[in-house]
C-alpha cells in the first residue's frame, strides 16, 4: 500500500518545546510541536544583518529540520547522551510507542534509536502518554496516564572500552558492527498500577547518583457506588485529598517502589524541578538534591526531601490577597558568564503575567536561603514558553508566537539579586481562523481593501489587505449548448497559429462546432463544417501537415481539405482514443489496440491483442524537436495500466505494468524532468473518486520503468 499527503499550508499552531544542546554539547537549539504531529528544530540566534534599532537587534528564526510524523504527539522532553554530552528527545503519541531521537544535522534528519510499545493506540485516559519524566543523568523514565497507569523504563549503556577479553582494534570492529554499542539500551518497562487514581502531573527529582526518584501529583477518588451509598456530593472537595506520591527505582534490583506519600493542598496542580549544578564544581551538586516546586493556586511550595522524607515545605505567593493566579508555563534562565548562585525561572500565568522568580543559594552549606518574586512583563498567554540562550520563546496557539530578548542587571543592594526584563524582538506569523471579513472603504484612505478579524479571545487581531492590482473578468460570449457535453476540444485552423480556431463539444447522440471571431470576440456555431455531427467524438486533433482527425465510435474520418476526407472504418466499435501530431491509437470493444502513424494519411496499423477492454489510452509527452512519442499508456479493466513500447525494434514491449486501487475514468501524463526523455508523471482519476499520482522512469540502459504511486485525493 502506498500513501500520500498534499499539505497546502503548513501548521503555524506551536503546542509544545523543549531546549537542549541537540546539534553540539556547546550550542542550545529548540524543538517545538507545531499542530499536533509535526517536529522541528529550531535555531534563535542573533543575525548578522545590521540593525537600525538600539533596543532590538534582529533575531534569525531558522528551521533546520522537519519531520511530519503523522500521528498526535502527546509529549516530548529532552535526554541526556552521556556518551556525546548532547541532548536526545523522547516522543509519546498516541501510536502506543515510546521513541528516542536523535539530530544529525549532515543529513538534516531525526533519527530514532529507540521505540518500544507501551499501549494501545489513541490518546486513552488509562494509557500512559500524557505524562513524561526523565532522571536528569538519563538513567530512567516514567511515563503516565491520566488515571491508573504508569511505566518506568531503566536505560543500560554498553561501552566499548568495558567490553571484556578486547583489545582496541576489536572494539573498533565492534563499534562498527554493533550499532547499539555507545548507546543506550532501553528495558522492560516496570508497571506502577494504582486503580481509582487520578495523576495530575509527574517530575523527576534531581538525587545525583543515587537511585532515581519521581514525584507526582495524585488524588485517589472512590467509585460510584462508594458516593451513592455515603450520598456524597459529586463536587464536593472535602471527600478526597491530593498527595505527593514519590517513588524510588532501584536501578540494580530492577523495580520500582512507593517510598511514601505526602498531603498537600488542594489546589495543587504542576510539579517543577530545581536542578542545580554550578559549573567548575560538581560536588556543590549533591547539596541541591531533593528540592523542586509545587505550583498552586495563587501561590507555589518550596519542598526539599531527604533521607526518603519531606525536610522542608515552605509556601510563597505570587500576590498579595490574589489566590486565582495559575502557571501555565515554566521555562529556567541561566546567567550567562555569572558567578553568582541563583537559579532564575520565568513563569506566566493564565492572564498573560510573567513573573521571575529568583532563588539565592548559599554558598556554604550550598542551600536555598532566599526566595523573590517579581512581575517582569505582561503579554498574551502562550501555549508553551521556552528560554534559548537570552531569548524567550512563546509559542501559541491561536495568535503569533513571539521571540523577547531578555536583559539582566544587578540592583545596588547587599543582596545583588539579578533583575530581569523582555523587550519583544520578532513576530512569527500564524495562520488564524477568520472570524468575519469585509470589503469596501472603511478609513480615509479612499482605497478599498479586505478587513478580517482574527483569533481567538484576548489573541484576537484586526487585519487589512490593500490589493494594488485586481483583474477583471468578463464574459465576451454566452451560447447556449443542447445538454451536458462529455467532452471538448480546442484547434488551430491552422498547426502553426498561435491561438485556437475552433471549439468542439461531443454530445451523447451528436457534436458540434464552434467557430472563435478573435475580431467580434464572440463564440458561433459553424454548422457548414468539415465534422462528422451527427455522431459523439472520442477524440479530435490537428495534424502536423494541417489535417483534422475524428474519431468515432465506427471509425475514424481524417479530413484533408472541406471536400477530401477519408474515413477508415472500425472492424470493431472504438471505446477510446489518444493522438499526437503524427501518431493515433484506438482501443477496440474487442480488446485489440491499434496504432496508425502519419505519412500524408493514415498507414496501415499496427494491431496488439490485449485481451482484456481497454479504457482509456493516453501518449506520454513528446520532447521539444521529436516527432514521435515513445511510450503510450494502456488502462484495462483489471485495474492495471500498461506503460508500452512505440519504438520500431521494440513496438508493443511491455515496459510496465502498474496496479491501481481502481479502474480509469481519466489520466493525463506530463514529463517530470524536461532534460530526461524517460521520466513522467501521470495523474490519473479512478472510477471511484480517487486521484491517483504515478511517477515512472527508466533509468539508461535499462528497458523497465521504475513506479512510484501516492493517492492524493480520496473520495
Amino acid at each position: 500500500m502506498y500513501l500520500g499527503n498534499v499539505t497546502i499550508k503548513q501548521s503555524t499552531t506551536v503546542s509544545q518545546s523543549i531546549v537542549g544542546n541537540f546539534i553540539s554539547p556547546n550550542k542550545t537549539d529548540l524543538i517545538i510541536v507545531k499542530g499536533i504531529s509535526k517536529l522541528e528544530l529550531i535555531r534563535i540566534e542573533l543575525s548578522a544583518s545590521p540593525s537600525f534599532s538600539t533596543l532590538a537587534p534582529p533575531v534569525q528564526y531558522e528551521t533546520l529540520i522537519s519531520l511530519e510524523t503523522f500521528s498526535h504527539i502527546r509529549k516530548i522532553a529532552p535526554m541526556k547522551d552521556t556518551f556525546t554530552k548532547k541532548d536526545n528527545f523522547v516522543v509519546l503519541s498516541d501510536s502506543g510507542k515510546i521513541v528516542i531521537f536523535e539530530v544529525d544535522i549532515n543529513k538534516k534528519k531525526f533519527i530514532r534509536i529507540n521505540q518500544e510499545i507501551y499501549g494501545k493506540t489513541g490518546c486513552r485516559r488509562v494509557t500512559p502518554g500524557e505524562h513524561l519524566a526523565i532522571d536528569n543523568k538519563s538513567r530512567a523514565i516514567m511515563i503516565g496516564g491520566i488515571e491508573k497507569e504508569k511505566f518506568v523504563y531503566i536505560f543500560k549503556e554498553i561501552d566499548i572500552n568495558l567490553v571484556p577479553n578486547a583489545n582496541f582494534e576489536e572494539n573498533r570492529n565492534l563499534a562498527k558492527n554493533n550499532e547499539n554499542l555507545n548507546k543506550k539500551i532501553i528495558s522492560s518497562p516496570l508497571e506502577v498500577f494504582t486503580p481509582q487514581n487520578i495523576c495530575y502531573d509527574i517530575i523527576a527529582i534531581d538525587v545525583g547518583y543515587t537511585n532515581p526518584l519521581f514525584a507526582s501529583i495524585e488524588v485517589k477518588y472512590n467509585s460510584t457506588q462508594d458516593w451513592i451509598s455515603n450520598n456524597y456530593e459529586m463536587n464536593d472537595e472535602t471527600k478526597y485529598q491530593k498527595k505527593l506520591s514519590v517513588y524510588q527505582v532501584e536501578i540494580k534490583n530492577n523495580y520500582v517502589i512507593k517510598l511514601f506519600q505526602h498531603p498537600i493542598d488542594n489546589s495543587a496542580y504542576s510539579l517543577f524541578p530545581i536542578d542545580y549544578e554550578k559549573k567548575g564544581n560538581l560536588s556543590q551538586s549533591k547539596f541541591l538534591q531533593g528540592n523542586f516546586i509545587i505550583f498552586c493556586k495563587g501561590f507555589f511550595i518550596l519542598m526539599k526531601i531527604k533521607e526518603n522524607k519531606v525536610n522542608k515545605e515552605e509556601k510563597y505567593y505570587f500576590e498579595n490577597n490574589n489566590n486565582s493566579i495559575m502557571i501555565i508555563n515554566k521555562a529556567v534562565y541561566i546567567n550567562q558568564g555569572d558567578d553568582t548562585d541563583e537559579f532564575n525561572l520565568l513563569c506566566q500565568s493564565q492572564v498573560g503575567n510573567i513573573y521571575h522568580i529568583n532563588f539565592k543559594i548559599n554558598a556554604k552549606p550550598l542551600e536555598i536561603y532566599n526566595i523573590s518574586i517579581s512581575l517582569i512583563h505582561t503579554c498574551p498567554p502562550g501555549s508553551t514558553m521556552a528560554i534559548v540562550g537570552n531569548f524567550l520563546y512563546l509559542g501559541k496557539e491561536t495568535s503569533d508566537s513571539e521571540i523577547y530578548l531578555i536583559s539582566n542587571s544587578k540592583n545596588t543592594t547587599e543582596s545583588k539579586t539579578t533583575t530581569l526584563s523582555l523587550v519583544k524582538q520578532k513576530n512569527i506569523d500564524s495562520l488564524n481562523s477568520l472570524i468575519d471579513f469585509k470589503y469596501g472603504n472603511y478609513d480615509s484612505s479612499g482605497l478599498q481593501k479586505f478587513y478580517a478579524i482574527s483569533g481567538n479571545k484576548d489573541q484576537s487581531y484586526l487585519k487589512s489587505l490593500n490589493i494594488k492590482t485586481i483583474y477583471n473578468i468578463s464574459s465576451l460570449s454566452n451560447n447556449k449548448i443542447p445538454a451536458q457535453p462529455l467532452n471538448m476540444w480546442a484547434l488551430k485552423k491552422n498547426y502553426e497559429d498561435d491561438y485556437d480556431s475552433f471549439v468542439v463539444f461531443s454530445f451523447v447522440n451528436k457534436t458540434l462546432v464552434y467557430e472563435i471571431d478573435h475580431i467580434d470576440k464572440t463564440l458561433k456555431e459553424l454548422k457548414n463544417n468539415f465534422f462528422e455531427t451527427k455522431l459523439p467524438s472520442l477524440h479530435v486533433s490537428i495534424v502536423k501537415d494541417n489535417s483534422y482527425l475524428q474519431v468515432l465510435p465506427n471509425g475514424i474520418l481524417h479530413i484533408k481539405t472541406e471536400k477530401k476526407t477519408t474515413f477508415l472504418k472500425s472492424s470493431s466499435t472504438i471505446n477510446c482514443a489518444s493522438a499526437t501530431t503524427n501518431q493515433l491509437v484506438v482501443g477496440l470493444e474487442n480488446k485489440e489496440l491499434l496504432y496508425f502513424e502519419f505519412d500524408n494519411s493514415l498507414n496501415k496499423p499496427d494491431i496488439k491483442v490485449i485481451g482484456k477492454k481497454i479504457s482509456f489510452v493516453e501518449f506520454c509527452p513528446i520532447d521539444e524537436g521529436i516527432f514521435k512519442s515513445k511510450y503510450i499508456a494502456i488502462c484495462i479493466d483489471d485495474s492495471t495500466i500498461n506503460i508500452l513500447s512505440l519504438e520500431k525494434d521494440k513496438l508493443f514491449f511491455m515496459a510496465s505494468t502498474i496496479k491501481i486501487p481502481d479502474n480509469v475514468a481519466t489520466m493525463k501524463i506530463i514529463q517530470n524532468d524536461k532534460h530526461y526523455s524517460h521520466s513522467f508523471m501521470a495523474f490519473v482519476g479512478l472510477t471511484n473518486g480517487v486521484l491517483v499520482m504515478i511517477n515512472f522512469s527508466r533509468a539508461p540502459g535499462n528497458t523497465q520503468f521504475q513506479t512510484q504511486i501516492q493517492i492524493i485525493i480520496e473520495s
